[in-house]
């Protein structure tokens, strides 16, 4: 079930409490929710989006497995969602120090995020990253993570992604879908938008003319996404109700303003892609 804002504090209440007496097998909320559950028996944590640092990450990633028992938590990355976070860390950045001036804390927020896109882009054994990062004793992970259990295998994945982004850089003409790219996640998050790569100072007589094009570019996508939560858009779409075969649970549900029936059964359709997907790779589980 999902948990979020949208929805009233007694349905919430609800949501939370069928989880918690195991009625709900899997919720679905932003990386806040979790902050002081007591729930020990959390199997595992599924980041649809990549974490703003390294301790973010972890923290959110310990919210499984805290009985002592086999957990797993898998995060789906790709470098336009890097570049967008990175994007909006920066810019966040630059509103304090305009306000306060510069702090070695603005420099630390950064490098925090550069570190968990290490973590996701070097091959290496990811709870020996991890523990290396906070100063721990590294750990006998024996084959408790994707790097150990099948090294190249990962390989293959971060040599295709670095593929993916070479194209990106070196291809002549308009961005696919207005700058957005349909092959992220090995086809588990198929569809989803996200803008194309943008590399600061990666340097050619070209590279400043394209630079500037993407950042104005994420200036409009940022500035439109802002004026949408704050309302300001003074559009009305016209509701289409759901066809009686609908497989969404409360299909007609308008709680959540501007999702529509279509969009809602698109991302189930991606949902059930990419679990079947990572069912299908990953295999049986002991």
């Amino acid at each position: 079930k999902a948990y979020h804002a949208g929805l009233k504090a007694s349905e919430r209440t609800l949501v939370q409490n069928e989880w918690m007496e195991e009625k709900v097998p899997v919720i679905v909320a932003t990386i806040s929710f979790g902050m002081g559950v007591d729930k020990a028996n959390v199997r595992f944590v599924a980041h649809w989006n990549i974490a703003k640092s390294m301790a973010g990450y972890y923290q959110e990633s310990g919210r499984a497995g805290r009985d002592g028992k086999p957990s797993w938590c898998r995060l789906y990355y790709s470098r336009n969602d890097r570049d967008q976070v990175s994007f909006l860390i920066r810019k966040e950045v630059a509103k304090l120090q305009e306000k306060r001036g510069n702090k070695a804390s603005d420099k630390a927020a950064v490098l925090a995020f550069d570190a968990l896109v290490t973590f996701c882009e070097e091959l290496g054994c990811r709870h020996a990253a991890i523990a290396k990062y906070f100063g721990d004793a590294l750990p006998a992970c024996t084959k408790g993570c994707d790097h150990c259990r099948d090294p190249v295998a990962l390989r293959k994945q971060l040599e295709a992604l670095e593929h993916r982004s070479s194209w990106n850089k070196t291809c002549i003409g308009p961005s696919q879908g207005n700058g957005f790219d349909p092959e992220l996640y090995e086809g588990g998050r198929r569809g989803y938008g996200g803008f194309s790569r943008y590399d600061e100072g990666s340097g050619g007589s070209g590279d400043e003319g394209r630079d500037e094009a993407h950042k104005r570019e994420w200036s409009l996508f940022y500035q439109k996404q802002m004026s949408l939560r704050k309302g300001k858009d003074s559009k009305t779409e016209e509701f289409v109700p759901p066809d009686e075969d609908c497989p969404l649970k409360e299909a007609s549900s308008r709680k959540i303003p501007r999702l529509t029936v279509k969009a809602r059964e698109h991302c189930l359709g991606l949902l059930e892609e990419a679990l079947s997907g990572n069912h299908q790779a990953t295999g049986p589980t002991h």
